[in-house]
C-alpha cells in the first residue's frame, strides 16, 4: 500500500490527482519538488509518469495546488 492509499480522519479532495488524500500527504505533495520529502516526489513522479497526466512535478502540478480550495499549506 503506498501513501496514497493510507487515509487518516482528516481527509481533503486532491484535483490534482483526483481523489481524496490526507493532510499530511497533500502537504508533502504541495511540496514536492520544492525541498519536501524525496520518497514522496519519487512516488509522485512515478505516478506522474504512469499516469501521463502531467508533464512533470513542475508547473502544471503545481499550478493545481496552488488553485486549490485549501490553498497553501501551513509550513511548520
Amino acid at each position: 500500500m503506498d501513501k496514497s492509499e493510507q487515509f487518516c480522519e482528516n481527509e481533503r479532495y486532491c484535483p490534482a490527482l483526483n481523489r481524496k488524500i490526507s493532510d499530511g500527504l497533500c502537504w508533502e505533495y504541495y511540496f514536492a519538488g520544492r525541498g519536501g520529502p524525496k520518497d514522496t516526489m519519487v512516488e509522485l513522479s512515478n505516478w506522474i509518469s504512469k499516469s501521463k497526466k502531467y508533464k512533470d512535478i513542475g508547473a502544471a502540478f503545481h499550478e493545481i495546488c496552488e488553485a486549490c480550495k485549501y490553498g497553501k499549506p501551513v509550513e511548520n
